[in-house]
């Protein structure tokens, strides 16, 4: 059976990707970005200018292949110019070239913002908590799948990440301001239950968050 869920009308929690958006301010574009991201127009124009589709794949595979630098780097690009999904996929593929544990950890952490500004809050989910398996206990992925979390409805598990975070980052403003408002959220979800059983209903399980 379906988990019961209740509708809450707020404003969504703010998203994580402006923290991206700043540390991006001075990254260049890789050298590759316009190649790498124009094989749509290039397929759409294989014939004066390309050749055959046989030469179309031999142009593109002779293409230098992207570190997982410039993967990150492009995924930066891509979500300062708010291309989250794109942004996501450059995150997964320099996921997948990182050796390091704090690379990928870091990679995949940046990812889960992506797929919060996409508004793929499941998504960002399961992208922060496999940070964490590369990273465990690192307040950046804490803080991420906490957002996630609260805004997937998942209240109870949400604070306790950001409280978690906020005990670690007593100073920061925004992280606080964060487990404050999964609390007020767990009283919200609460009251709606009560309500619910009180009217013999099932009681909801997830405190859903209505976006404008």
């Amino acid at each position: 059976a379906a988990a019961a869920a209740a509708t809450a009308s707020r404003v969504p929690l703010r998203m994580a990707v402006a923290v991206t958006a700043a540390a991006a301010r001075n990254v260049k574009r890789p050298a590759v970005f316009e190649e790498e991201n124009d094989d749509s127009a290039d397929e759409a124009d294989t014939g004066d200018r390309h050749g055959t589709g046989v030469q179309q794949q031999e142009r593109v595979s002779q293409r230098p292949r992207l570190t997982p630098e410039a993967l990150e780097q492009q995924g930066l690009a891509l979500n300062v110019a708010e291309d989250f999904v794109r942004a996501a996929g450059c995150f997964s593929r320099a996921a997948a070239e990182y050796s390091h544990p704090h690379d990928i950890a870091r990679v995949l952490e940046l990812k889960a913002q992506s797929l919060l500004g996409a508004g793929d809050d499941f998504g960002a989910i399961r992208a922060a908590e496999e940070c964490l398996v590369h990273r465990p206990g690192w307040e950046s992925g804490l803080l991420v799948l906490g957002r996630a979390q609260m805004n997937f409805g998942e209240v109870e598990l949400a604070i306790g990440n950001l409280r978690r975070v906020a005990q670690a980052m007593p100073d920061d403003a925004n992280v606080q301001a964060d487990y404050k408002e999964s609390q007020r959220l767990l009283v919200e979800l609460d009251a709606l239950r009560r309500r619910a059983a009180e009217a013999g209903e099932v009681p909801p399980t997830r405190l859903i968050l209505r976006r404008p």
